[in-house]
């Protein structure tokens, strides 16, 4: 029997494990407080720790509980309901993160099989060990798994009203389309969705392969893109951070077919890198490429850019403001004087004072001696009021 401890977050889930997880498979001890869960670690033999339905602060306070009372040993696992969640989690140290909802069939089959590495020390891999870090995906774990126990599947993939389907053969992918991609272009797509909803079909799956590669093949190659999707994502912008197109002329650079404008037609109400990504049927790494060279060359701005551009240009605004006023003052304070006189005011301006801050009697010079830069500008200012 395995013994099993649930971190309870939710109560709406405590009927539900209870039917789930029942005797004389499992034996189940559920609670909210993470202070019981510490004692029963201490005073029973626990095969396992499922953290039930999981956050990443959660899950960061029991492994520090853990390391606490010398108990890091004792492996732990998250059920999360949102992909949000399954990506935070990713570079926790977490044995498995389980995405629900999910068929019982399903569900137990995963949870057997971590519970099958935890009995195992041959097979027993730590945590730094395991599958999750950044630079892979739900969708690829899921693969992963079930090529390795040689299952039927079919696979849903969507994410806000767009979806894909993968069917799995034996553990060996037969075929994936989504929307009109095929094979393993579809496939690309679907791994690089970042908020994408997964479901597993455990079902005979009859259908010709389309793949002509092998299946471990395919894994690798398809960890390696998202590798480098999220790489690029790092050094471009934010996945979420709304995208503007900065210049409507700016279309015109670009013929009716180049993927820049396609990206850029759809940045003209704003749009975000991820929805960029789900909505071109272009490979996500051209995609990337291009966003980055638009960015580069400020045809296109991100949000936060664009916002530091708007408060520069209200400060240079005001500025002209200020100025403007500024030479509306000085017009009508020599409205009324004679050009002598002006002339008389800027030579005075430019002489040197003594210790007093007096002007010099004798350093005065006439009129006459004004330099013809000087004459010439008190010239064009008569002009412009009319004098």
């Amino acid at each position: 029997m395995n013994n099993l401890i649930i971190h309870l977050l939710d109560e709406n889930y405590r009927e539900e494990i209870e039917n789930l997880l029942s005797p004389p498979h499992y034996l189940i001890k559920m609670t909210d407080e993470l202070s019981e869960v510490i004692s029963l670690c201490q005073t029973d033999l626990v095969d396992l720790i499922i953290v039930w339905p999981a956050n990443s602060l959660a899950v960061a306070d029991l492994q520090v509980q853990l390391k606490k009372n010398q108990m890091e040993s004792i492996p732990y696992m998250a059920v999360v309901r949102k992909p949000p969640l399954f990506q935070e989690l990713l570079n926790s140290r977490c044995l498995d993160i389980i995405q629900i909802p999910l068929p019982k069939k399903e569900f137990l089959l995963l949870l057997n099989q971590n519970l099958k590495l935890v009995h195992s020390p041959s097979k027993k891999s730590s945590p730094d060990d395991q599958d999750n870090s950044i630079e892979s995906s739900n969708l690829i774990n899921s693969l992963n798994r079930l090529n390795q126990n040689r299952e039927n599947a079919l696979i849903t993939v969507t994410q806000s009203g767009h979806s894909g389907r993968i069917y799995v053969s034996q553990g060996e992918i037969a075929r994936a389309n989504f929307r009109a991609l095929e094979s393993i272009d579809a496939l690309k797509k679907m791994v690089g969705l970042l908020e994408a909803d997964t479901t597993i079909h455990l079902t005979d799956v009859q259908e010709e392969s389309d793949t002509p590669e092998e299946t471990t093949r395919v894994l690798s190659d398809l960890k390696d893109f998202f590798t480098e999707q999220q790489r690029y994502i790092r050094r471009t912008v934010s996945d979420k951070e709304t995208l503007w197109i900065q210049d409507e002329d700016s279309l015109k650079i670009y013929s009716t077919g180049d993927i820049r404008r396609q990206i850029l037609e759809l940045c003209r109400k704003g749009e975000s890198l991820y929805q960029l990504l789900m909505i071109m049927n272009q490979d996500n790494l051209e995609i990337l490429h291009n966003v980055k060279e638009l960015l580069q060359k400020r045809i296109l701005v991100a949000e936060s850019s664009r916002e530091i551009d708007e408060k520069e240009q209200q400060k240079k605004s005001i500025l002209l403001l200020i100025l403007g006023k500024v030479g509306k003052i000085f017009r009508r304070s020599h409205k009324n004087k004679s050009k002598g006189e002006i002339e008389s005011e800027v030579k005075l301006e430019e002489q040197p004072l003594n210790e007093d801050h007096k002007v010099l009697p004798e350093s005065i010079p006439e009129t006459g001696d004004l330099d013809s830069d000087t004459r010439k500008k008190i010239d064009n200012y008569f002009k412009e009021i009319g004098q």
